[in-house]
């Protein structure tokens, strides 16, 4: 699954991976669970995540793709 994933075959999984597209999203569950937070360790029953635009820049190695093999590198990612 972890491959088809990294892929972006995920839509194949429709039972075990859900994929949404929003700009925020609150999760919640019935006991606290861990949630890591770049490397922080958070135990809670609801998490809320919201995209923050132009917030992260990533940083790849020369001739990495960036999601599908057709897709083109976002503006402003550095490919050096």
């Amino acid at each position: 699954v972890i491959g088809k994933y990294k892929q972006g075959r995920y839509a194949e999984y429709p039972d075990i991976i859900r994929h949404y597209r929003c700009r925020s999203v609150t999760v919640t569950c019935d006991k606290p669970n861990a949630i890591n937070l770049d490397g922080e360790l958070l135990t809670s029953d609801k998490a809320e995540f919201t995209l923050v635009p132009g917030a992260l820049r990533f940083f790849y190695p020369k001739g990495a793709s960036y999601g599908r093999e057709d897709a083109k590198v976002p503006a402003g990612a550095a490919v050096e």
